[in-house]
């Protein structure tokens, strides 16, 4: 039975998009360091830069939304209406229509990455849950990816 799982495991790695692709904790070894607890401004800082490229998003500035971004999207899109395109197509509208945002737990991955879940509540009042890949680069924090799924209707 095994074998089976670990075929459709590595098939479903080869059909799902980069982008939409979920990302599971490393465990520590026993032989790792202790991650840092972050404090406040580091937390606010990081869920400062999910919260303005959502605004961004909802504006449809796509030039502020590209500029959240981690490094390899700057070097895909060069044109930031491009990247916007891309964002739509890749199935993250419910971001972009989101009426608000909520942040909920955070994973620190590394001393330089942070996985933050965030909840949005669409137009229609449906429920979103995301995960947001947080990097940080030399100009601060970055988004680098986003995991998005829509939660099960509430009281139906």
């Amino acid at each position: 039975m095994s074998r089976w799982f670990g075929v459709a495991l590595a098939l479903a790695l080869l059909v799902t998009p980069v982008s939409a692709q979920s990302v599971a904790p490393s465990m520590p070894s026993a032989e790792a360091p202790a991650m840092k607890v972050p404090d406040a401004a580091a937390i606010a800082e990081w869920q400062g830069v999910v919260h303005s490229q959502v605004q961004a998003f909802r504006d449809h500035d796509a030039e502020a939304a590209l500029s959240y971004a981690a490094a390899p999207f700057h070097e895909q899109f060069k044109d930031p209406a491009d990247f916007l395109v891309a964002i739509l197509n890749a199935g993250y509208a419910p971001i972009m229509d989101s009426r608000s945002e909520s942040f909920g737990p955070y994973e620190v991955m590394s001393a330089d990455v942070v996985d933050q879940d965030v909840t949005f509540v669409g137009k229609d009042q449906s429920l979103y849950e995301a995960v947001y890949r947080l990097q940080r680069e030399a100009g601060g924090w970055r988004v680098e990816a986003v995991t998005m799924v829509k939660k099960a209707d509430v009281g139906a």
